[in-house]
C-alpha cells in the first residue's frame, strides 16, 4: 500500500495512522516529527473524553525514571489541558484539576501506567483497568548504540500487552491497540524477523502479518525538515550512516554476514537452553563455520542448561558449558559464527553475556 509523496505538516499526523484502526502500529519517522508528544497528547484526550487510560513502555527498568521524570510537563502546556495538573509516582500517572484559591484539591486520578519489559513478571502484579493505547517509544533501536534488543522481545512485549489489558477484555467494551514508535535503522530488528519483513519498506502504509500489523514508514520528503543544514547536530550527523538514519529517515542495512541457514551437511555439535528457549549449534567442517538455530534433535546427547528454571535431570549445569561457551564466543569475535534469524542472534548473545563474555 506505497503512496507518492505529499506535502506534509512539521508534526506528524496521527489522526490519519489512527483512522487505519490497527491492532498493532509502528510509526517509523525522522526525528523532531513530534510522534511521542501527539500520541501521548492522544492518550490523555481519551482519558478526559472517556477515561480511557493508557500504557507507556520501556525496555529496561533502568529507563523508567528517566522517562517518569518530567513526563507530563510539556503536555500540561497546551491549552486544553492547562486546567489540569499532573504528576508520576510509583509507575503511575495521575492527574487532578487545578484548584481555586481556597479550594481543596481533588483526589489524584490515574490516568497511565508505566511499564519496563524486563519487569514483565512484576507488572501482573497491578491491575489495569479500561487501558486503550499502549505506547512503546524507541521501539527500534538505533546503529551504533550499547542497546540490545531482549531475548524473545516481541514475545516479552506481547505478554506484557496481554497484562495490561486482561481487566478490558471482559466485556467493558475497549479495544486496545498498540503503537510501536521509532526512527529508521537497523533493517535487521527482532520485531521485522517476526512480521516476516526482509527488505527495506515501502514509503508510506502497508499491511503485514496477515494485517494484523500496520507499518507507516513516512517519506522524510515530504515533511518540511532541514535539520542537515540549519541545526549543529544536524551539520555533525552530515553524510554518515547516522545522519541518513536521523536525518532522512533511511535504513541502515546492517552487515548480515552472520545471518544465514546452516548448510545440509553440517553436523550437529551441541544444545543450548536458555531461559526456556533451545538453540542448537552446528559445524560446517568444510568451511570452518558454526551456525545456531533453534533446533536441536530429540536425541542430542550433549544439552546445556544456561539458567537454573531450565535444569533436568538429563541436561550438564551451566558450569561445565563455560569452555564451550568461551569458544563459541570466539568464534563470534572471529566472525565465523552464523545465525538463521535476527531473533536467534540476539537470544543467544544473550545467553552468551550469563558468561561474561558477549
Amino acid at each position: 500500500m506505497s503512496e507518492a509523496p505529499v506535502a506534509a505538516s512539521v508534526y506528524y499526523d496521527w489522526a490519519r495512522t489512527f483512522s487505519y484502526n490497527a491492532d498493532v502500529t509502528m510509526v517509523i519517522t525522522a526525528r523532531d516529527r513530534g510522534k511521542t508528544f501527539g500520541i501521548r497528547a492522544a492518550a490523555l484526550d481519551d482519558y478526559f473524553k472517556s477515561e480511557l487510560r493508557f500504557v507507556e513502555v520501556v525496555r529496561h527498568k533502568n529507563e523508567l525514571s528517566g522517562v517518569m521524570s518530567g513526563y507530563f510537563d510539556k503536555l500540561a502546556m497546551l491549552d486544553r489541558f492547562s486546567t489540569y495538573e499532573f504528576k508520576t509516582e510509583g509507575r503511575y500517572g495521575y492527574v487532578r484539576p487545578v484548584a481555586e484559591d481556597g479550594e481543596t484539591p481533588a483526589p489524584w486520578s490515574v490516568c497511565c501506567y508505566f511499564v519496563a519489559l524486563t519487569e514483565a513478571q512484576n507488572a501482573k502484579k497491578r491491575t489495569y483497568v479500561r487501558v486503550r493505547k499502549i505506547i512503546y517509544d524507541e521501539a527500534l533501536i538505533e546503529p551504533g548504540t550499547y542497546l540490545r534488543y531482549l531475548p524473545r522481545e516481541w514475545q516479552t512485549l506481547a505478554n506484557v500487552v496481554d497484562t495490561v489489558t486482561r481487566e478490558t477484555g471482559t466485556g467493558d467494551g475497549v479495544r486496545p491497540h498498540l503503537y510501536m514508535l521509532g526512527n529508521a535503522c537497523d533493517l535487521m530488528n527482532p520485531f521485522f524477523s517476526v512480521w516476516g519483513i526482509d527488505s527495506i519498506p515501502p514509503y508510506g502504509y502497508s499491511w503485514h502479518a496477515g494485517k494484523k500489523v500496520l507499518l507507516h514508514y513516512e517519506d522524510p520528503h515530504a515533511c518540511v525538515l532541514n535539520r542537515a543544514e540549519t541545526t549543529l547536530a544536524g551539520r555533525m550527523a552530515s553524510g554518515t550512516d547516522e545522519g541518513r538514519t536521523a536525518l532522512s529517515n533511511e535504513f541502515v542495512t546492517a552487515a548480515a554476514d552472520d545471518i544465514g541457514d546452516k548448510p545440509q551437511d553440517a553436523r550437529f555439535w551441541l544444545g543450548l537452553v536458555y531461559m526456556g528457549e533451545s538453540y542448537g549449534v552446528w559445524i560446517d567442517w568444510d568451511e570452518g563455520f558454526y551456525y545456531v538455530n533453534r533446533k536441536v534433535p530429540s536425541d542430542a546427547r550433549i544439552v546445556y542448561s544456561l539458567t537454573r528454571r531450565d535444569n533436568t535431570a538429563n541436561r550438564l549445569i551451566a558450569r561445565r558449558a563455560s569452555p564451550t561457551m568461551r569458544t563459541l564466543a570466539s568464534a563470534h569475535y572471529d566472525r565465523i559464527l552464523r545465525f538463521d534469524t535476527i531473533a536467534t542472534r540476539e537470544g543467544f548473545l544473550d545467553a552468551l553475556s550469563v558468561f561474561g563474555i558477549a
